[in-house]
């Protein structure tokens, strides 16, 4: 018998004894419950706890380790210290979480899940009828696409006008690293040289920087266009970029750099660019310094948001300065000075880390300036 059955009958025992003891004193006769109400009471007190239980359970999929706690027809990802709080229950695996947006895009047949504050994952086709083969939304004018001759990964935003952005590596893991189409050429990309120089440029969704000759070799050998001397090269390029400070580069942009003071692997979101202390650091672009702070990793620093630039929100950040540079809010035009080389925060010496980053993701600055 369940708890709930046996407070029922309680609660109907002490009604007897109440109309027994009212009956001998003389009270009006109270009516006892019928059998079909005590069986409704019952049915909605079981659908009562069932629904309490629903409402506390902890659920997860077959391909992640992550908890979630349902609640109707949404869920929350857990903590641990929130698992802790509701007894370390044992998850239920179900084939798809409430809440979780199913989609594909236009460059892959493959449907991807994307549960609730979590990266999106390509579902395997037993994963998909497991989760009862939910219809995607086709994103039919969106995909990735890897040229056939560049290491670059390009998130197109619009497949039909070519329009897009370099992906970052931490991106490509939120979309579950789903494999780009991959092409000779995207649509309205360009090969140009500047007047009197040998180099071939390649300006695509999202990138404009020199390539090599096997590169241009693999894209078809294709004719460039010719275009003003090299050195309107910063003003001509598609950003609108100048170099910060006019230095060679003396550590590369690395996903996976051995740090020179910490001693361990990580990555190094920018390049740096070996200027001697006092060295002004020009704004790359106009636009407004949305930060300008100090951390024991970058020292002081300063991040300029630059609007939209090619469809897509630029940002750039100047790292290790002498000094705080420009406060927070400061409008800036290209070649602003916002502050001077250093070498404060985490740093060996004197030099400038600097960072592009479009859609605020930090992306090799070499792909959009000549360095």
């Amino acid at each position: 018998m369940t708890s709930s059955s046996s407070a029922l009958k309680a609660k109907y025992s002490s009604k007897s004894v109440l109309m027994a003891t009212a009956a001998l004193a003389g009270a009006a006769t109270l009516l006892v419950p019928s059998t079909a109400t005590y069986a409704a009471e019952t049915s909605t007190s079981a659908a009562a706890a069932n629904s309490a239980a629903e409402a506390t359970s902890v659920v997860k999929v077959s391909y992640s380790a992550v908890l979630y706690q349902t609640t109707g027809t949404s869920s929350t990802p857990l903590t641990f210290a929130q698992w802790q709080q509701l007894g370390f229950p044992a998850p239920t695996t179900v084939g798809s979480i409430p809440g979780t947006v199913y989609f594909k895009y236009g460059t892959s047949p493959a449907v991807l899940a994307q549960a609730p504050g979590q990266p999106a994952h390509v579902l395997t086709w037993d994963q998909w009828v497991t989760a009862g083969m939910p219809a995607p939304q086709n994103k039919s004018n969106e995909g990735l696409i890897k040229l056939s001759w560049a290491p670059e990964i390009a998130r197109m935003t619009n497949l039909q006008t070519g329009a897009g952005y370099p992906m970052s590596f931490q991106e490509w893991a939120n979309n579950g690293f789903t494999a780009p189409a991959v092409q000779q050429r995207i649509i309205g990309d360009q090969f140009y040289q500047y007047a009197g120089s040998p180099d071939v440029w390649y300006a695509g969704p999202g990138v404009n920087r020199k390539i090599t000759f096997a590169e241009w070799v693999g894209a078809g050998q294709p004719t460039p266009s010719v275009r003003g001397t090299v050195s309107a090269t910063a003003a001509s390029n598609a950003w609108g970029l100048i170099k910060p400070v006019n230095a060679r580069v003396t550590s590369e942009f690395s996903t996976a750099r051995m740090h020179p003071t910490l001693g361990y692997v990580r990555p190094h979101l920018g390049i740096d660019l070996g200027a001697a202390c006092g060295v002004p650091v020009q704004a790359t672009r106009g636009g407004v310094v949305s930060s300008s702070t100090y951390d024991s990793g970058g020292g002081y620093s300063v991040t300029i948001n630059h609007g939209i630039v090619n469809g897509v929100p630029l940002y750039s950040s100047y790292l290790h300065l002498r000094q705080p540079g420009l406060a927070a809010g400061t409008q800036v035009a290209t070649g602003t000075v916002i502050g001077y080389v250093g070498t404060t925060g985490s740093s060996t010496g004197c030099h400038l880390h600097f960072e592009i980053k479009p859609n605020n993701q930090a992306q090799n600055p070499r792909n959009f300036l000549a360095f």
